[in-house]
């Protein structure tokens, strides 16, 4: 079906303290060389006056009256793709488009329109000037058991034989999905003890260990080492385990069936880069936190909170540890790094781990990816950290690690066996070589 040659729709924030959105400005793409679109956004004029105006990226869409272009990531800006549905809501949408009579093979502007209205941040869009209502209804905890056996379907690409019944499944999870990131089955959910709002990380088919467990033991050990992370909690519901991670860009309302929403963008949009494998220039912790120094309101605590989780990656070989794992967000004060979230060891046999970004410079003053102690501590200072604090956090951080992980784990519910295959995660030969050499300096 050929595409029209543009497509517009209005942007929508929600701004702090509130619950009701307004309308930011008008974003189009313009599909004249469908091979490389081109995005176009303008700020409304009346939101460009406002008292509480707050940029939709500092970085990249700053306060202007003037008309930016975006000529990557197919016109989207990088705000806007972040608040798009990520691979699984995708699949979501694609589901329910086909139990509909239609066709997949959105355009990421469609999958845009056709996102939740739980997708990360404070962001939203539509068709109309205004704003439609904020949707009060999030999935109760009494759905997840319905939502966990349709998930897998879902990933599985399960044929379910009763076409209406699948229609209207596939609209409540539909209902339920999240722009969060990432390709796991997972669904919003509200909490009716608490009142927050926490994303449901369900067990993917393909799990080689107890992901969920995993992954809130990895969380609670980064906390020991004096990282900032999500609050998480693991419940079993149905004979499965459920990952439940506080949303933190949601904050409770007194009395009200809805959220404060706060602003969020990944370290990708922060970078002004790109996923493409091919065209990945900026990838890079030393340059994510020199621009985030440029926005924060703390710029060096940041910094320094972002060397520590990079130092934490190298130590449990997290190398999923990409720019959209990564992100900030609009607090009381101004923007900040979020919590860490989506972290995992990830077992290898090969003796070199190399992280999704660079850490630092090699021997002979290039980028590497390579997590090891001369790499680690190449632009410490870049970080706000003298050589001597760096070494000792790198120290330090190995000692927690290697005498507490695998009791932690336990604690939490990771079996002996699963224990066993994570192993090798933790024992990055090469750089345990090189804390002890530290060690020894000290």
């Amino acid at each position: 079906m050929a595409i029209s040659k543009t497509k517009e729709c209005y942007v929508y924030v929600t701004l702090p303290g509130q619950t009701e959105p307004v309308t930011a400005g008008r974003f189009v793409v313009d599909y004249v060389d469908p091979h490389a679109p081109v995005g176009i956004f303008v700020y409304r004029k009346s939101y460009l006056d406002r008292d509480d105006f707050i940029p939709l990226d500092p970085v990249n869409l700053p306060k202007s009256h003037s008309q930016y272009e975006q000529h990557i990531l197919d016109g989207l800006f990088g705000a806007f793709r972040d608040a798009s549905p990520d691979f699984w809501g995708r699949q979501v949408i694609d589901r329910s488009k086909l139990a509909q009579g239609g066709a997949v093979g959105f355009t990421d502007f469609e999958y845009l329109l056709n996102g939740p209205e739980d997708r990360v941040g404070a962001l939203s869009f539509g068709t109309n000037k205004e704003p439609p209502p904020p949707v009060r209804d999030f999935s109760r905890r009494f759905n997840l058991t319905e939502l966990m056996e349709l998930a897998t379907k879902i990933e599985e690409r399960e044929v379910i034989e009763d076409s209406s019944a699948q229609g209207t499944q596939a609209e409540q999870l539909l209902l339920a999905r999240t722009s969060m990131g990432g390709a796991r089955p997972k669904a919003s959910v509200w909490g009716e003890s608490d009142g927050k709002l926490w994303l449901a990380k369900f067990k993917a088919s393909k799990d080689r260990w107890n992901d969920p467990r995993v992954e809130h033991a990895t969380l609670l050990l980064a906390k020991a080492c004096g990282i900032r992370v999500v609050n998480t909690h693991v419940e079993t519901i149905g004979g499965s385990d459920v990952l439940f991670s506080e949303r933190f860009d949601r904050d409770t309302t007194d009395g009200l069936d809805l959220m404060k929403k706060k602003q969020v963008i990944s370290g990708l949009t922060v970078l002004n880069d790109t996923d493409v494998a091919s065209a990945r220039t900026r990838w890079s912790y030393p340059l994510l936190a020199a621009e985030i120094r440029k926005v924060s309101v703390e710029p060096d605590d940041d910094a320094r909170e972002l060397y520590r989780r990079m130092v934490f990656n190298a130590l449990i070989t997290n190398t999923d540890d990409h720019p959209r794992n990564h992100a900030l967000m609009m607090d009381g004060r101004g923007w900040r790094l979020s919590p860490a979230y989506d972290l995992t060891p990830r077992p290898t046999i090969s003796p070199t781990r190399h992280h999704a970004m660079s850490v630092g410079k090699d021997a002979w003053g290039n980028p590497s990816s390579e997590g090891l102690t001369q790499t680690l501590l190449s632009q410490c200072d870049d970080f706000c950290y003298s050589q001597a604090q760096a070494e000792a956090l790198i120290v330090r951080t190995r000692d927690i690690i290697q005498k507490s992980w695998e009791s932690l784990f336990l604690v939490e519910g990771v079996k002996p066996v699963e224990c066993d295959m994570l192993r090798s995660a933790f024992t990055p030969e090469v750089l345990l070589q090189g804390v002890e050499k530290l060690r020894k300096k000290r």
